[in-house]
């Protein structure tokens, strides 16, 4: 029986590669959008915790 310590590295790095996909994601979106969506891409996280 293996503990659960032992899948810590292979967690990690799923975990890692989940954040990447989706900053990478997040960055192609932006960098396709135009010039008032991207404004509002800044917007938006401003008006929801503000």
């Amino acid at each position: 029986m293996e503990a659960v310590t032992d899948y810590g590295p292979d967690a990690l790095l799923v975990a890692a590669v989940l954040v990447d996909v989706t900053l990478l994601l997040v960055v192609v979106r932006y960098a396709r959008a135009d010039r008032g969506t991207k404004v509002s891409m800044w917007q938006a996280p401003r008006v929801r915790w503000g």
